[in-house]
């Protein structure tokens, strides 16, 4: 059975949980929208580090090296996150004074790297403040770099081990802060890594568990995957509304989010409706990456059109909403898709392209329709 036909409701997971944030940063007009959605990144770790485990573990452990990996991780992000970059200039340097601008575009420079700006580069000591969600990114990467350095000792034992240890961790944190929502700025940087290493890790275990799958009839598999979509969006309501909020945010990371992965791996949905989930995910990470700067132009070309004339004017998300999905969409097949082609060929090294491409599940370019590793990964 192949990768994308097993795990295609986890691309439907991906991309809703993609919008869902979306949304949530475009909050202005909709107070209370779907306000604990800031929750799709632990999920988004969480899928990494089950896709990733899927994908590589074994080639990792029969050999592939660690710079073959690295390889394929940089040309699976880098291009969108780049392309996010890229856009988020403008409106950030349009935000800073003119004699400021000149040392923050050279303090900005390295995101393009994957290095992130320095503390001073903006207010709010943003880590990629041209992208600020580039952030999980680069967190990304440095998980599935950790977990290719250590997976040939890396035991399900000592991963067990490893996980209860984060869960406690991550209690304690959280019980201290009150929270554990941060990562994206300098002021939270061991939140980020706690947020990342927790969700991860337990992306591994979760894929080395799962024994089980749906003995069920098609169309029952079909209903309980819109059913997970369905419970999902709406813990991303509810996390808006419980309080502490600390306490929701635990429940989701270390209960909430492994049941609905562990339930949504289980699933085999073909004809129209995967189709709709493998479309979503393929969409999902240039929606994700992209979303934070398209949004700035909307904003700045709905005013200039006399349009809206307030960020909480609901005409201003419906046209952020249809502006970024159509731009992701667009991104995804016309941009990311050729460059990551392009890149794997010319970076296959001595064995020529082929020995990439049949080794690499990041190629996703190169075959008929994306696979979920291709799809889902962040993030």
């Amino acid at each position: 059975m192949s990768l994308r036909r097993d795990f295609v409701v986890l691309d439907g997971l991906r991309g809703v949980a993609a919008l869902s944030i979306v949304l949530f940063h475009f909050h202005q007009a909709a107070p209370g929208l779907l306000g604990g959605a800031y929750l799709a990144v632990d999920l988004f770790f969480l899928l990494s580090g089950f896709v990733i485990t899927h994908a590589y573990e074994r080639r990792l452990l029969e050999g592939m090296s660690f710079t073959a990996f690295l390889r394929a991780r940089v040309i699976r992000l880098w291009p969108l996150l780049a392309l996010g970059c890229a856009l988020g200039i403008g409106p950030f340097l349009m935000k800073a004074h003119t004699h400021q601008r000149l040392w923050l575009a050279a303090s900005i420079a390295p995101n393009f790297l994957l290095i992130p700006s320095p503390p001073g580069a903006s207010p709010e000591r943003y880590l990629f403040p041209v992208d600020i969600p580039a952030w999980t990114l680069v967190f990304e990467i440095l998980a599935n770099l950790a977990y290719a350095a250590v997976v040939k000792r890396l035991t399900t034992r000592v991963l067990v081990t490893v996980c209860v240890g984060l869960a406690v961790l991550s209690a304690g944190f959280a019980g201290y802060r009150g929270s554990l929502g941060g990562g994206d700025n300098w002021n939270t940087l061991f939140d980020g890594f706690l947020r990342v290493s927790m969700s991860y890790s337990a992306g591994v275990l979760l894929y080395r568990l799962r024994p089980w799958t749906w003995r069920t009839p098609p169309q029952l598999q079909a209903l309980i995957s819109v059913a997970l979509m369905v419970i999902m969006v709406a813990g991303f309501q509810l996390g808006g509304w419980i309080h502490p909020k600390w306490a929701f945010e635990l429940l989701f990371v270390l209960a909430f989010s492994p049941l609905i992965v562990s339930a949504g791996s289980a699933l085999v949905v073909t004809g129209r409706l995967g189709a709709f989930y493998g479309a979503l995910g393929f969409a999902s990470y240039a929606l994700y990456a992209l979303h934070d700067p398209l949004a700035s132009y909307v904003t700045a070309f709905g005013r200039a059109a006399g349009i809206v004339s307030s960020v909480t004017d609901p005409r201003l998300i419906c046209m952020k909403v249809v502006v970024v999905v159509a731009a992701a969409f667009l991104a995804a097949y016309a941009y990311d898709a050729p460059l990551r082609r392009w890149l794997t060929e010319r970076l296959a090294g001595a064995g020529g392209p082929g020995q990439l491409i049949a080794a690499d599940p990041a190629a996703s370019a190169l075959r008929a329709a994306p696979t979920v590793e291709e799809s889902v990964e962040k993030v």
